[in-house]
């Protein structure tokens, strides 16, 4: 009991491993992604794209971009390479479909932590350095917003330049085949 005790005063007191917002304030996060390809380049995107676009398509984005990723995911301590960090998302978003309403309740309840032991999900870089996850989820998702509305306004224009082009160009109708109306002189 006493051992306990002592073990429970040290944590609450010195604290256990977990997010520390210090580490990641010394680091720039805006740009970290989990690939260096454009969004229309990855396996991603291309099987979101030939889905219907609503929020269990993004939540199977982001799980796809870290399923292909080639960076090393750091999960209650252990490293794993991302086809397997990809497979227990999957994983867990079967265990928790009831709770995952919207790609954000993805990120928050089950995407960026471990239920268990209440530690983040980190991704390793090369130099070490750890990031949560749940910054490089809301990244791709601004990304791919940002994409799709690019993709938007390019179609809008194309179509508004298409249908100048149709008013803008002469009658195509031979006089000949409109009906002459014929008046009468006095």
């Amino acid at each position: 009991m006493k051992a306990v005790s002592i073990i429970f005063f040290l944590l609450f007191f010195c604290g256990c491993q977990t997010f520390s917002p210090k580490a990641v304030k010394d680091i720039d996060t805006s740009n970290l992604f989990f690939s260096d390809k454009k969004v229309d380049e990855t396996h991603a995107f291309h099987v979101y794209k030939n889905q219907y676009k609503d929020e269990m398509a993004k939540v199977h984005y982001l799980i796809n971009l870290v399923r292909y990723s080639p960076l090393t995911f750091s999960r209650n301590g252990r490293k794993v390479k991302g086809h397997n960090s990809g497979r227990w998302l999957d994983y867990k978003l079967d265990m928790y479909y009831r709770e995952v309403k919207t790609v954000e309740d993805f990120i928050e309840k089950v995407g960026s932590h471990s239920r268990k032991s209440g530690r983040l999900y980190y991704v390793v870089y090369d130099d070490n350095k750890k990031v949560p996850m749940k910054v490089l989820y809301y990244n791709e998702l601004k990304r791919l917003y940002e994409y799709e509305e690019q993709c938007s306004k390019s179609k809008i224009m194309k179509s508004v330049n298409k249908s100048e082009a149709v008013n803008n160009k002469p009658n195509l109708i031979p006089p000949a085949a409109v009906p002459q109306v014929l008046t009468k002189n006095k």
